[in-house]
């Protein structure tokens, strides 16, 4: 399971936010099992300083928000698309292509973020992808089960910030689901890329990693 230094990392290494997304707050976090009937706006962070705009990033010529369509959306979310907000950004040796789905309804908007090679080393971003979420593997079971049994906060007390890592299966060739009270995010692996999607709305974990899962796998039809 990875702490929350592993994920703030992670994410302010490799997922902007859009200047003109309105910001979201950070509550408490919790694992991905603990039911969340809050109502939140999907995980965005600000633009890492060392970053800088690129022209367009394309997913075998799509942009970020050509990768789903209002029907995809609407499927999921029960509402159609009224909006897209895009951010192109180059960091290091990575591309990191962004796009805001805004709903009508701005809690159930959907945040959406690629990131592969920005040239320079081939397999940059599967090498980054191990170095962050491999770690993980060769723990056994049980060894997971009792480092989220000692991450769980005394009766009573709210969770510090920061959400552990859960492996997905049926997605992608790996994948991984941060959970939050109000919230999360699916990180999907797939060839020389992965994606990061966060879905708002009022729902629990389960069901909205339910819809992350089904908006990833239509994002990779285009990978």
């Amino acid at each position: 399971m990875f702490k929350y230094s592993t994920l703030l990392f992670h994410t302010l290494l490799l997922t902007c936010a859009c200047s003109s997304t309105p910001p979201s707050q950070t509550p408490p976090a919790t694992s991905a099992s603990t039911p969340a009937m809050a109502t939140s706006t999907p995980a965005v962070t600000t633009v890492p300083p060392d970053s800088s705009p690129v022209p367009p990033a394309t997913v075998n010529g799509k942009d970020a928000c050509s990768l789903l369509t209002s029907e995809d959306i609407q499927a999921v979310q029960g509402e159609p698309l009224k909006t897209t907000k895009r951010d192109d950004r180059a960091t290091g040796r990575f591309l990191i292509s962004i796009c805001y789905y805004e709903l009508p309804t701005a809690v159930n908007s959907v945040s959406l973020s690629i990131t592969q090679n920005n040239g320079g080393k081939a397999g940059a971003v599967r090498e980054y992808w191990e170095e962050t979420f491999g770690k993980d593997e060769h723990k056994s079971e049980k060894e997971r089960e009792r480092e989220k049994k000692e991450a769980r906060p005394p009766a009573g007390e709210e969770e510090e910030e920061g959400a552990q890592m859960e492996k997905v299966s049926g997605v992608g060739e790996e994948a991984f689901w941060s959970g939050s009270r109000v919230g999360g995010a699916l990180f999907v692996l797939k060839k020389d890329r992965y994606l990061r999607i966060s879905v708002g709305g009022k729902a629990d974990a389960e069901t909205k990693l339910k819809r992350s899962k089904i908006l990833a796998a239509k994002v990779l039809r285009n990978f």
